[in-house]
């Protein structure tokens, strides 16, 4: 049996949205302890430049919870490559869940490269 592989190629003109809504969830004493452990991998080509931008919302109406959420963003940057990354906490003030970012990035040339991280509170 053969494996098969999918590969999509986009080009983009606007930015990448992953926005990721939360509930409270289970009953009795796991009331509120749900769990989700999406991934997702960017590819960036050399040069290429992409903005992602990554929201997360509740519809618990305030409610206090744990998001037993172990989201991982892998981004993998050729040479030359840009991405630009918002990450939008707009959940409860009253809700916590887990975030991995990582970033490997390919240099085929002497290059000044600088990493910005902005985070935002709205409500």
């Amino acid at each position: 049996m053969a494996l098969k592989l999918q590969l999509f190629m986009f080009l983009l003109d606007y930015p990448i949205h992953f926005s990721y809504l939360f509930y409270q969830c289970g009953s009795g004493e796991f009331e509120g302890n749900g769990c989700s452990n999406p991934r997702s991998l960017v590819s960036v080509e050399n040069g290429a430049e992409i903005q992602i931008i990554e929201k997360f919302l509740s519809g618990d109406g305030g409610n206090s919870y744990w998001a037993n959420l172990n989201l991982v963003l892998e981004l993998v940057i050729g040479s030359g490559g840009e991405v630009k990354h918002s990450y939008i906490p707009n959940q409860s003030l009253n809700a916590s869940h887990i975030k991995w970012t990582s970033v490997l990035q390919v240099f085929e040339e002497s290059i000044d490269h600088e990493i910005k991280s902005i985070y935002a509170l709205l409500n």
